[in-house]
C-alpha cells in the first residue's frame, strides 16, 4: 500500500455574508507568505502491527499559517529507526503539503500512515522515527520535530532469543557478481563471533526453527536468498534474522563480428553480435584502443567508422546487467590497388641439360614487388607444348628454342575490382655443353664375403666423377636378388628406392667427385649369391661404357648344428621328409628346458617345455610365413644356462 494523507482542516460551504467578504480579501493579500508558521509532528497512532497490518500514524500540524496558504513540510526517516523502508513498511514520502482553511485561525494539520508490510524475517518490534527537515519557509516547534510509530512484530516464534538482535551486515561486501558465485557467508557479517556465548548460522529459511534448512557459510555458485542467525546454546534459542540476497549475473559471450573492407579510402560498418546465458539485454560499446581507460567512440550492434585511409583495428565489448566481456578485436582492411610488379630483363633458360644453366625457370622471380596474381601464356613457340607446372614453375627440357613470353594479371583484393599485368620475355636456347663426361661405377662388401644364413651383409656402390665435370639426372640400377632381405640403405648424394632398385642423383658438380650408397640387407638364401650395380642413364650421356658397372658375389652357407644343446636354425617344414622340423641336438639331454620362438615385433609364435625337436613351424593361425625368428631356450630351464638366436623358416613361397 502506499502511505495515505488525510486532511483535517476544511472550508465551510455556507454562503458568507458582505461583512466576511472585506475579512477574507484581506486574509488573501497574505497567501503563500508563511510569516510565523510553525509545524510539529506527533504520532498520532503510534503502535503499529504485522498481525492484520495494523498501520501506524503520524500528525503533522501547522499553527500561525496564512489563510488558503498550503504549507509543505519536509520529512526524514531518522537513522535510528529498526525498521527498514521498503520491507517492513510502505517507503514515505519526502513531503508532506498542509493547507490552512478559512476559518481555522490559521491552523492546519495532516495525517501520514504507516502502513505495515509482512515480511517472512523472524524478527523483534521495530520502530519508524519520523524528523521534521528545518525550512527557510516554516519554524520546527521546540521539542515536537521529531515522533516514533513502533511496529509489533507477529513471528517471534518458540525458541527465539527476544533479546539477540541480528548479525550486522558488512556493506563493503559485494553481493552482485558477474559469473559463479564462490564466497564465504561469514564475509558479509561484521561481528561472526556474535555476542558472548551465540554463534553464527546460516539458512535459506526465514525461520531460524528449521534445521533442515540450515547451510555451510561457503556458498558456491548459489545466487540466492539466505538468512543469519545468532545461536544461543546455552538458552537453546535464535537471535532475529539477518537477509542477505546474492545476485548471479553473466558475462554475455561475442559470437560473430563483421567489418566491411575498404579500397583505397573511406568508412566501413562494423557489426557484432553476441548472446548471454539468462536472455537478458545485451548493451555494446567500441573502442579504439584496448586501453582500460579509454571512453568507448559508439555504442550499439553496428558501428560506423570515420574515414579510413590504412588498415585499423577496433574493438567491442558486449554487456548485460553491468558484465562486460572482454574486448574483441575487429580488422577493418583497406585495400590498396594491386601492383603487377617491375619485370625483370635478360631472362634465359635451357631447352638441353648442361652445365651453362637452368632447364626450368620460376616465374614468380621474373617479377619484382607483386602482389598476388596469376601467369598466362601469351607468345608460345613450341606451339602448346609449353605449361606452367606448380608453383609457377616452367619446364623447358626439350622445347623449340625461342622467345617465351608470360603476363602476369594480379587478383582483385576486397572490393577493389581493378587488376594490373606485365609480362615477361623468358630466351629459350641450347646451353649444351660438349664436355665428354665418365662415371665409373665400384661395388664391393664391406667385411667379409662368405656368411651364414641369418647374417648382415653390407653392400658398398661407389659413383666417381671421372673427369670432374657437371653431371646431371644420373640413375644407377642396384636390384637386390631375392635371397636377400632389404633392412637400409644410406646414400652421400641422392636417393635409393629398394622397391625399383634405382639409385637417383639429381646432379654431381665438378666439385662432387665421388657418391657412395651404402646398403645393408639379411642373407636368407643359401649359395653364391651375385649382385650387381650398373650406370642406366645420365646427362650428358656417359660414352665411357667399360666401367659403368660392377659386380660382387657372395656366399651364404647354412649353420652346422652338431653339439649338443645347439639349435639347428634353418629348417623347412615342407612335408618332403627332410629338415621339417626344428632340431635341438641332443634333446633327450636337456628334459627340463624350455623353449620359446618370437617373431620379429617381438609376438610369442611358439614355446613349449622339455622341447622334443617336434616344432614344424606352425603357430596358433597355422603355418607360420617363412622368414626370420628369434628364440630364447633355457637348457636347464632354471635360467643357469640361456641361450639366444635366431631361426630362419624356409618355404618354396
Amino acid at each position: 500500500m502506499q502511505a495515505r494523507l488525510k486532511t483535517t482542516s476544511s472550508i465551510p460551504s455556507a454562503a458568507m455574508g458582505r461583512g466576511h467578504i472585506l475579512i477574507i480579501l484581506f486574509l488573501l493579500l497574505g497567501i503563500g507568505v508563511g510569516f510565523g508558521q510553525t509545524v510539529s509532528i506527533t504520532a498520532s497512532e503510534p503502535n503499529a502491527s504485522e498481525a492484520g497490518l495494523t498501520s501506524g500514524e503520524f500528525t503533522i500540524s501547522v499553527t500561525g499559517g496564512t489563510v488558503f496558504s498550503t504549507v509543505e513540510v519536509f520529512l526524514e526517516v531518522d537513522v535510528s529507526s529498526t525498521a527498514t523502508s521498503g520491507v517492513d513498511y510502505t517507503a514515505l514520502p519526502p513531503s508532506v503539503s498542509v493547507t490552512i482553511g478559512i476559518l481555522s485561525g490559521g491552523n492546519g494539520s495532516e495525517t501520514l500512515d504507516v502502513d505495515v508490510l509482512q515480511d517472512a524475517l523472524v524478527e523483534f518490534d521495530e520502530t519508524v522515527t519520523v524528523n521534521i527537515v528545518s525550512n527557510a519557509n516554516y519554524t520546527v516547534a521546540p521539542g515536537s520535530g521529531s515522533a516514533t510509530v513502533t511496529i509489533s512484530s507477529e513471528d517471534v516464534p518458540d525458541g527465539t532469543c527476544t533479546n539477540l538482535a541480528a548479525p550486522n551486515l558488512d556493506t563493503t561486501e559485494p553481493t552482485v557478481f558477474c559469473e559463479a558465485i564462490f564466497v564465504d557467508l561469514d564475509n558479509y557479517v561484521n561481528n561472526v563471533n556474535g555476542p558472548g556465548g551465540t554463534q553464527l548460522v546460516w539458512s535459506r529459511n526465514p525461520s531460524p526453527d528449521n534445521v533442515d534448512d540450515q547451510i555451510d557459510s561457503n556458498i558456491e555458485d548459489g545466487s540466492g536468498v539466505y538468512y543469519g542467525f545468532y545461536y544461543d546454546n546455552a538458552n537453546d534459542c535464535y537471535g532475529a534474522s539477518l537477509e542477505l540476497e546474492l545476485e548471479r549475473n553473466f558475462t554475455p559471450t561475442i559470437i560473430e563480428t563483421t567489418a566491411e573492407q575498404i579500397c583505397g579510402s573511406g568508412t566501413s560498418v562494423l557489426t557484432v553480435t553476441a548472446e548471454v546465458e539468462d536472455l537478458s539485454a545485451i548493451t555494446y560499446s567500441w573502442f579504439d584502443s584496448l586501453d582500460a581507460n579509454a571512453s568507448p567512440i559508439a555504442t550499439g550492434t553496428t558501428f560506423e567508422t570515420g574515414e579510413l585511409t590504412e588498415t585499423t583495428s577496433f574493438y567491442v565489448s558486449a554487456a548485460s546487467n553491468e558484465c562486460a566481456s572482454e574486448r574483441e578485436e575487429v580488422v577493418v582492411t583497406v585495400n590498396n590497388e594491386p601492383l603487377a610488379g617491375a619485370p625483370i630483363d635478360g631472362l634465359q633458360a635451357c631447352n638441353v641439360s648442361s652445365d651453362d644453366g637452368p632447364n626450368t625457370f620460376d616465374l614468380d622471380e621474373g617479377l619484382i614487388g607483386q602482389d598476388p596474381g596469376t601467369w598466362t601464356i601469351i607468345t608460345d613457340p613450341s606451339e602448346g607444348n609449353v605449361t606452367i607446372g606448380a608453383e609457377n614453375v616452367v619446364d623447358f627440357t626439350g622445347l623449340p628454342s625461342g622467345d617465351y613470353i608470360f603476363e602476369y594479371t594480379t587478383n582483385t583484393v576486397g572490393n577493389c575490382t581493378e587488376t594490373a599485368s606485365a609480362q615477361i620475355t623468358i630466351a629459350v636456347q641450347d646451353c649444351i655443353s660438349n664436355e665428354a663426361i665418365d662415371l665409373a661405377i665400384t661395388k664391393s662388401v664391406e667385411g667379409r664375403d662368405a656368411y651364414l644364413l641369418g647374417e648382415e651383409i653390407v653392400f658398398v656402390i661407389d659413383v666417381e666423377n671421372v673427369d670432374g665435370n657437371l653431371v646431371m639426372d644420373i640413375v644407377v640400377s642396384d636390384i637386390l636378388d631375392e635371397d636377400f632381405e632389404f633392412l637400409n640403405a644410406e646414400a652421400t648424394l641422392g636417393n635409393y628406392d629398394s622397391g625399383t632398385g634405382e639409385w637417383t642423383i639429381s646432379e654431381m658438380t665438378p666439385a662432387d667427385l665421388n657418391a657412395t650408397l651404402t646398403i645393408t640387407v639379411r642373407a636368407r638364401g643359401a649359395g653364391d649369391i651375385p649382385n650387381t650395380a650398373a650406370l642406366v642413364s645420365s646427362v650428358p650421356e656417359d660414352d665411357v661404357l667399360g666401367n659403368n658397372s660392377d659386380s660382387v658375389t657372395v656366399s651364404v652357407d647354412r649353420s652346422q648344428c652338431v653339439y649338443p644343446g645347439t639349435i639347428c636354425n634353418i629348417f623347412s617344414p615342407n612335408g618332403d621328409g627332410y629338415n621339417d622340423t626344428l632340431t635341438l641336438v641332443g634333446d633327450h639331454l636337456f628334459p627340463n628346458n624350455t623353449f620359446e620362438v618370437f617373431d620379429r615385433y617381438g609376438n610369442s609364435v611358439f614355446q613349449m617345455d622339455g622341447y622334443d625337436s617336434s616344432w614344424d613351424g606352425t603357430g596358433k593361425n597355422g603355418d607360420l610365413p617363412k622368414g626370420t625368428y628369434f628364440y630364447v631356450l633355457d637348457l636347464n630351464g632354471d635360467g643357469t644356462d640361456v641361450l639366444k638366436g635366431w631361426i630362419q623358416i624356409v618355404r618354396d613361397n
